[in-house]
C-alpha cells in the first residue's frame, strides 16, 4: 500500500517547505513532528506577475474551508521566482522593503 503524505507536492516541494521552515526564525522552537504539520498543511498556489498576495487590511481567503482553525492566518514560502514585500502596495510611491526568493518565507 502506498500512502500519500503531501498530495499535489512533489518531493522537491516538501523539500522546499521543510528548509524553508527550519530556516525561518519563527519556527526554530518546532519540532520534526511539528514541521511536518505545516508541510502537509501546505497548498500549491500559483500568483501571475503583479498579482497583490497578501494585504494587511485584507481578511484571509484561502479559497477552502478549514473547520478545524479558527482565525487562520497565511504563510507562504516562495517556491519560484521572486516575490515584492511591501507595506503599503496601494499606494504607488511605496517601495518594497523586501524580495523574497526562492525557500523564503513571509506572511
Amino acid at each position: 500500500m502506498i500512502v500519500v503524505q503531501n498530495p499535489g507536492k512533489s518531493k522537491d516541494d516538501t523539500e522546499l517547505i521543510e528548509t524553508a521552515l527550519h530556516r525561518s526564525a519563527f519556527f526554530t522552537c518546532l519540532d520534526e513532528e511539528q514541521i511536518q504539520r505545516f508541510v502537509d498543511a501546505a497548498v500549491l498556489t500559483t500568483f501571475e506577475p503583479g498579482e497583490v498576495i497578501i494585504n494587511k487590511d485584507a481578511e484571509y481567503d484561502p479559497g477552502y474551508e478549514n473547520q478545524e482553525v479558527e482565525g487562520q492566518v497565511a504563510l507562504y514560502v516562495v517556491r519560484r521566482g521572486t516575490c515584492a514585500v511591501g507595506v503599503d502596495c496601494d499606494d504607488p510611491a511605496s517601495k518594497p522593503i523586501y524580495t523574497a526568493g526562492k525557500g523564503d518565507v513571509f506572511g
